[in-house]
């Protein structure tokens, strides 16, 4: 009983021990040249109802809904990056390229946990490519990191979206400028792009 009695004094102290919100994405699409493919981008059902849930004595419960900001963020970032881009039912369709990503993992931190005046978000990704065929190209992981200061928030609920929605532009910074540098997607853009770029122009390779 005694226990309960503290658990709920806690709560009146924090205000309150549980909290709801839905992230908004607010990622730019890149400024750069796109790339002369048609990209497809397939997103599951982990990854278009992805919500963190957390319910634990010692920190304070959770429900953060994120699939649509997930969503936007990558579609946002994909549609600066290729001349093209179609959301597609399954991992093959007409498509030259098809990304599927999913939120592999999702950490943070509040300021009284760390002692520190800094929300802070980490994300681990896994993302597949295949070609429109179905036949995988890359498989990878990504993460990504934001925060932000106790200055800009006045309560964790809001610290913690506006450190969500800097680590959502981590990752697509980090989709836009390591995309070609994984060495399978790199591979294929030397077997590949120069035959769509002829295509386009009409020229045979």
């Amino acid at each position: 009983m005694t226990r309960r009695l503290a658990i709920l004094a806690l709560c009146l102290l924090l205000g309150s021990c549980s909290s709801s919100f839905r992230v908004k994405s607010q990622v730019p699409q890149p400024l750069v040249q796109p790339m002369p493919l048609t990209m497809g981008a397939y997103y599951p059902m982990a990854l278009r109802n992805y919500r963190y849930e957390e319910s634990n004595e010692a920190r304070e419960d959770w429900n953060i809904e994120q699939g649509d900001a997930q969503m936007q963020m990558f579609s946002r970032v994909l549609s600066g990056m290729f001349k093209n881009l179609v959301e597609l039912p399954a991992q093959s369709g007409s498509a030259d390229l098809i990304l599927t990503p999913v939120v592999e993992e999702f950490q943070y931190t509040v300021p009284r946990e760390t002692r520190s005046k800094i929300y802070e978000v980490w994300f681990k990704y896994h993302l597949q490519l295949h070609e429109g065929s179905g036949r995988l190209v890359a498989d990878w992981f990504m993460t990504s990191y934001g925060k932000t200061p106790t200055a800009f928030s006045t309560t964790d609920a809001d610290g913690l979206e506006l450190a969500i929605q800097m680590a959502l532009r981590d990752a697509g910074a980090k989709l836009l400028m390591d995309f070609s540098r994984v060495p399978e997607i790199r591979q294929w853009m030397e077997q590949n792009l120069n035959k769509h770029t002829l295509a386009i122009r009409g020229e045979k390779p």
